[in-house]
């Protein structure tokens, strides 16, 4: 396959990411509109806006299922569509309920997008540190998405457009993704057919133990992210605005760190930075939960983003490498465990908000992550060092 091939669709699966970013990041922005305009309270919005969760988590599971016998041209087109249409639908509909279902509709288009955009890059890179780096670079692009919509967005409120033309506003990427697509002259295969040693290969204990990591990174920095905004207002009693400040530094942190990694994780081995990382983020959460200021709190949480930022990409870098060829099935696993693991995290992270209050949730979410650090020693550590003197 040439260098410009390999190119045009890494491009293609970066956009992708940037749709993504853009679609999960509006929700808190246009929330409030939405219930004015429903003439219902803000926590049931919420709830209908769960349900792209719902919907993002069965498209990554379902398309996994499906990658190796569409035209990925014809995949994308087809996605994004259905993009479109949820967002008109959710847009057009007086129901809250017919609301709900279109947002459900857009999670599943979204969740189409994210399992393409990881199965290409896993795919097209067969060297796991360029395979890492590229990941990052990934979510970067994610990244992006995430923070320059909502900023677009409110000032978008502000100057009196309204939450439909906001929404509307979030598939321009989506648009570009199919114009993309379709100047596409040559088309990527996700799965190619193994043969009879390949089809009978059987996953490690490794890539379980991987997978447990993945599941508690992603509980951890979604309780994080959830709640560290009442956290810090109730710690250090804030107001909303400077309580929010610790959010978007946060995301701004990860974002520099993801582009960072992208570029100079192909020096490092993989299986030390997922060490160091996990074990740098376990620190600063720690000192983050003893910290009584808030300049010290500021700057602990800057640099739990820097920590956080090439965890998730890497992790999915480094469990792909431990199959024989490239797994559109072993991509699928590790990002259904992602997607499920974000459903999980609200519940989890809500329960133990409501019977032991924010500070054990947080702390909850400092653990989860001491139990990455603990997991990716025993994969890296001791099982390969098992094997090597074996």
């Amino acid at each position: 396959m040439s260098d410009k091939i390999i190119g045009s669709f890494t491009a293609l699966a970066y956009l992708m990411l940037v749709a993504i970013g853009a679609a999960m990041s509006v929700a808190g922005v246009i929330t409030k509109s939405v219930a004015l305009d429903f003439g219902v309270d803000n926590s049931v919005i919420g709830y209908c806006f769960s349900f792209f969760s719902v919907g993002y988590a069965a498209a990554v599971l379902g398309n996994g299922l499906i990658l190796t016998k569409i035209n990925v041209r014809t995949e994308i087109v087809v996605a994004s569509i259905l993009g479109i249409i949820a967002a008109v639908g959710a847009a057009i509909m007086n129901s809250v309920v017919l609301f709900a279902f279109f947002v459900f509709l857009f999670g599943l288009g979204n969740g189409v997008f994210c399992s393409l955009g990881y199965s290409l890059i896993v795919k097209l890179y067969t060297c796991e540190a360029e395979r890492s780096a590229k990941l990052n670079i990934l979510n970067f692009f994610f990244s992006v998405g995430a923070i320059v919509t909502p900023f677009l967005a409110g000032v978008a409120l502000e100057r009196g457009i309204t939450w439909q033309g906001v929404l509307f506003g979030t598939l321009a990427p989506v648009f570009a993704v199919i114009f993309m697509a379709l100047s596409q002259k040559n088309n990527v295969a996700l799965g190619d057919k193994p043969s009879a040693r390949e089809t009978t290969e059987r996953w490690g204990i490794k890539v379980y133990l991987v997978g447990v990591a993945m599941l508690c990174y992603v509980v951890s920095e979604m309780s994080f992210t959830y709640w560290v905004v009442p956290y810090m207002m109730e710690k250090l009693t804030l107001d909303v605005a400077l309580g929010s400040l610790f959010l978007s530094v946060f995301w701004i942190f990860m974002a520099i760190g993801r582009f960072f990694t992208g570029v100079f994780i192909a020096k490092v081995n993989t299986i030390n930075y997922l060490l160091y990382g996990s074990g740098a983020a376990f620190l600063l959460f720690i000192g983050m939960l003893g910290a009584g200021d808030f300049y010290g709190s500021f700057l602990l949480v800057a640099g739990l983003g820097l920590a956080f930022s090439g965890l998730y990409a890497t992790l999915v870098a480094y469990g792909t490498e431990m199959f024989i060829r490239p797994s559109s099935k072993l991509t699928t696993f590790f990002l259904t465990i992602g997607s499920a693991a974000g459903i999980l995290a609200f519940v989890v992270s809500s329960y133990s908000k409501q019977m032991l209050g924010l500070s054990a949730t947080m702390f909850l979410a400092a653990i989860l992550m001491g139990a990455v650090f603990s997991l990716m020693f025993i994969v890296g550590k001791v099982i390969d060092t098992k094997v090597s003197n074996s």
